[in-house]
């Protein structure tokens, strides 16, 4: 009795609940590096321009990054001087995270097997696009960071378009120029949407790639504000974990194999 009742409630376990594949990561996209640097949360003067730092904005805009990405294992690509700084990964570690700093293609992908958020851009990024699309598809977390001169020949145009083939299959498209601001200098946050920006009112811009979305991809939103009266859309986020349902014949094949199952249970009783 128990073999023949089995398959057919497998059936209907599967039947009556939605089939789901897999879960996709979040990806965010920094439009510049400087924007989690240790500048960013106590001030400093970069290449002579002075910048007093907010660090009541930056680790809210920390916190709620976290919130988006989940996981606890972080991985860091070296990034030069600026960009994730002592100040970023202690507060990383304030909040639970792991954190590890790897420098080479060759640890990079292998941080990938064993993180659940990765932040990464530059060269190192770009060649492992593939990779990452295959990690966002198993529910990891990816931080692209632009506006860091180190992709191609270093330009804005190659930073863009080294990225935005893996970042326009999630909504949101890299600016070809750098930002042109005149120095680094905080931007006064316009809140329209998305949690990442909640409790944030400045984070520090310093010529990067401006973010746009693409289409209509209601998952996808921006952080966005003012530098006097130049407006930038610093940050991109592809924020939901969005369900990838299984193929749409699979509940009629598990329903055929329950019935075959009942059929041979009873032929063999």
């Amino acid at each position: 009795m128990y073999r023949s009742l089995l398959p057919s409630a497998l059936c209907a376990m599967f039947l009556g609940a939605p089939l789901h594949a897999m879960t996709t990561g979040a990806v965010v996209a920094m439009g510049d590096e400087w924007t989690f640097s240790d500048v960013a949360y106590d001030g400093g003067t970069v290449l002579g321009d002075t910048y007093t730092g907010d660090r009541a904005s930056t680790e809210a805009l920390a916190e709620n990054l976290t919130e988006i990405l989940g996981g606890t294992a972080y991985t860091i690509v070296g990034l030069g001087p600026f960009a994730y700084g002592t100040s970023f990964q202690s507060q990383l570690s304030d909040l639970g995270k792991s954190v590890s700093v790897v420098t080479t293609q060759t640890a990079f992908e292998t941080a990938l097997g064993t993180s659940d958020t990765v932040i990464v851009g530059g060269n190192i990024g770009v060649a492992s696009i593939s990779l990452l699309h295959d990690f966002v598809s198993d529910g990891g977390s990816v931080v692209v960071t632009l506006g860091t001169a180190l992709v191609g020949n270093g330009t804005s145009f190659s930073e863009a378009a080294g990225w935005n083939p893996f970042l326009n299959s999630y909504g949101m498209q890299a600016g070809n120029n750098y930002s042109p601001l005149p120095q680094f200098t905080p931007i006064s946050v316009i809140e329209d949407g998305t949690s990442l920006d909640d409790g944030v009112s400045n984070i520090l811009w310093g010529y990067g790639n401006e973010i746009t979305l693409t289409g209509s991809n209601p998952n996808a939103g921006l952080v966005a504000g003012l530098s006097g009266a130049i407006p930038i859309s610093a940050i991109g986020v592809y924020s939901v974990a969005a369900e990838v349902p299984l193929p749409a014949g699979l509940p009629l094949l598990l329903a055929g194999l329950g019935g075959l199952a009942m059929v041979r249970t009873r032929k063999t009783a």
